[in-house]
């Protein structure tokens, strides 16, 4: 008996032993979750954003503006900004701007007024949210706590989180800036560009710039690289007063009132109280948001490609007719629908909900004083002789996801396929889209 126990102990542990050695069992489990974790982290791999992906579009959309790219990834989050600088027609008053009759020249430019009672509320660094700061990598008022020049009320103004909420699509976002800071520019720049490194140190008033360290220049000026990189050049090729670079949200040493600036081939400084450069809004995504690249365009998980533009600004409607069809960057349709009028030929007036306006110039009123609006009876427009498409639909005038405003409206698309402006029809005739206005001049 006691022989037939020992046999089968025998057994059963050979048995053990032969189960191991082929990998049945328990351990063919193991192996699975060994492989499904091989596959997590080759997909983590792949789609992790890096200085080579900086300058990638990626198929975000808020307040109007579709083209957007990878900025910065600190580790935590994904940082993306605005292509190009955004018109000055979306910057809001409350930061503190000039007076758009008197300064604004062109569409892009941003100037501040310091004795605007909207600009006079701040106080310098301790108008900033000091986690906004840190999270923009704002080092400056770490240091200078108390910092209350004129430069630091231009960017507490840029800090200022209800300035540039239009710009935080809240479903894949936590919060946006006006423009990038020095700081964040620089690391973005220097990760991506290592054999050719910027530097930044304090100076009396703000940051000295330099290609060495402990710099006290106020800027690098002839980098080739930045001549040719289109994520951080975004100057034309002739230089004029409708916006020839972008403001950075950070102090610059030339003096009280000058703040640091990106421009065709430099970093440097502007005068923020007259000098004709814009702003381009940073924001940053949650944390928890994923991203797939799908050829050199990323993709927000969740997020429809091809009707990006459409559901971030745009009430879905039924039984619309499709009246102009544009192409985005993103070389995908977008159909401006209208349920009530169509823009042919054959008509000598465009309906706009339940108002009925003419075809023909529109001479601009408010802040677009001199400005000359043109709309053809075939779909296309002229805006001071810049071309555009346009269609009648329902489009967010509030531009604000919290509190939305849609109403009918003529949006206008530039050849890269993006919403430029909007108009609606006010109550006496003219389009408007505060504090933009146009009156009907004629044919």
């Amino acid at each position: 008996m006691k022989k037939t126990i020992l046999n089968l102990v025998s057994i059963i542990i050979l048995i053990s032993m032969l189960f191991t050695l082929t990998g049945c069992g328990n351990n063919e489990t193991v192996e699975q979750n060994d492989n499904e974790d091989k596959k997590t982290s080759l997909f983590e791999k792949e789609e992790k954003i890096t200085a080579e992906n900086y300058g990638d579009k990626i198929n975000y959309s808020a307040n109007g503006i579709d083209d957007w790219k990878i900025f910065y990834n600190d580790g935590e989050n994904i940082f993306i900004i605005t292509s190009s600088l955004i018109p000055n027609s979306k910057v809001q008053d409350s930061i503190g701007l000039e007076s758009r009759k008197n300064k604004y020249l062109g569409n892009y430019n941003v100037i501040w007024d310091w004795d605007n009672p909207e600009f006079t509320k701040y106080s310098g660094a301790n108008s900033i949210d000091k986690g906004l700061a840190k999270k923009y990598q704002l080092e400056w008022i770490e240091r200078h706590p108390d910092g209350t020049n004129l430069n630091m009320n231009v960017v507490a103004s840029l800090f200022d989180a209800n300035n540039w909420s239009a710009f935080v699509d809240s479903n894949y976002a936590e919060s946006a800036i006006g423009s990038p800071t020095l700081e964040m520019f620089v690391k973005t720049w220097n990760e991506k560009y290592p054999n050719r490194k910027l530097y930044y140190s304090d100076g009396e008033y703000g940051y000295c710039i330099g290609e060495q360290e402990n710099p006290t220049t106020n800027g690098v000026y002839g980098i080739e690289e930045l001549k040719q990189d289109k994520l951080y050049n975004i100057a034309p090729e002739q230089l004029t007063d409708d916006g020839s670079g972008f403001t950075l949200a950070s102090p610059n040493a030339r003096g009280e009132d000058r703040v640091c600036s990106v421009g065709k081939s430099n970093v440097s400084l502007r005068d923020p109280f007259g000098d004709y450069e814009g702003v381009r809004p940073v924001v940053c995504l949650k944390s928890d948001v994923k991203l797939k690249n799908e050829n050199g365009v990323w993709i927000i998980e969740g997020k429809s490609r091809n009707n990006n533009q459409q559901t971030q600004e745009k009430q879905p409607k039924e039984n619309t007719v499709v009246e102009a069809n544009t192409t985005t960057s993103n070389n995908t349709n977008i159909n401006l629908s209208n349920t009530n009028s169509q823009v042919t030929e054959n008509t000598e007036e465009l309906k706009v909900g339940n108002t009925t306006i003419k075809y023909g110039t529109y001479t601009g009123i408010d802040a677009a004083t001199g400005d000359t609006l043109v709309i053809n009876k075939d779909g296309t427009a002229t805006l001071n002789g810049t071309s555009y498409t346009y269609g009648v639909d329902s489009y967010n005038f509030a531009q604000d996801s919290s509190s939305p405003s849609y109403k009918e409206g003529i949006i206008f698309i530039n050849d890269n396929g993006e919403t430029a402006f909007s108009l609606y029809v006010a109550s006496d005739g003219s389009l408007k889209d505060d504090p933009m206005g146009y009156v009907y001049s004629g044919n």
